[in-house]
């Protein structure tokens, strides 16, 4: 790991004001305690032990400010603290290395990658949420999805939604109980319905039926029905 080294400009003199202080406190004297010039005062080996100290520390603060800075760039994570100039090359830091990861992808969903790039995940043919009451689908061609609208039929089959259910329903109830209300019954292959006594009449016609005489009820058995006479309790 490449760390840089921050020039410094800190005054020797400070450095030498600091040595004294340390002389004073390592070899303390009434001479130097009442002295305006401490330094002229010390013999010659405290004298020799300071000049040591200060050269020392001046050799390693020389050191310092003749520090280069790495001429190459600076890899994530290393200290970034150098001491250079806009456009030199340790101000600059090595782009990361992308991942081998990627996003996979299954249908119904597209858009995965590796993450050299942004991804955008997406359901092919649902753009957005679509409308109210849509329902998700395949396509005719079976090549994608769409949203697809459930109708009912005029008079036939009503349509109701709510959260979370769909409702199918008849427009009336059809039921024993129930007095449904049509606009109009047509019959088809000789089929025929009539009503009950004491006038017995074919749906459809306000003619008394000549068919049934006096039928009373109908009953029905696979393809035939049979009709009760009024008066003989017979089949016909």
């Amino acid at each position: 790991m490449k760390i840089a080294k921050r020039k410094t400009t800190f005054p020797l003199y400070k450095v030498g004001v600091f040595v004294l202080k340390l002389k004073w406190i390592l070899l303390p004297s009434q001479k130097m305690q009442n002295s305006n010039k401490p330094f002229m005062k010390l013999n010659l080996k405290e004298k020799t032990i300071s000049l040591i100290l200060i050269g020392a520390i001046f050799l390693l603060t020389l050191n310092l400010v003749k520090a280069a800075p790495p001429d190459s760039p600076y890899l994530p994570g290393e200290t970034l603290d150098p001491d250079c100039a806009p456009g030199e090359t340790n101000c600059t830091v090595v782009p990361p290395v992308l991942s081998t990861r990627k996003i996979s992808t299954t249908l119904p969903l597209s858009g995965g990658g590796d993450l050299s790039a942004d991804r955008t995940l997406k359901i092919p043919g649902l753009s957005s949420l679509g409308s109210p009451n849509f329902l998700v689908g395949v396509t005719p061609s079976g090549g994608g999805w769409e949203y697809k609208q459930l109708l009912g039929t005029s008079n036939q089959i009503s349509v109701s939604f709510s959260t979370g259910s769909i409702v199918l329903s008849l427009p009336q109830d059809i039921h024993t109980a129930a007095s449904p209300t049509f606009a109009g019954l047509t019959l088809s292959g000789g089929n025929l319905i009539q009503t009950l006594n004491p006038n017995p009449v074919l749906v459809g016609s306000v003619v008394t039926s000549t068919y049934l005489g006096g039928g009373e009820g109908v009953y029905v058995s696979g393809e035939y029905a049979y009709v009760a006479s009024y008066f003989s309790d017979s089949l016909t």
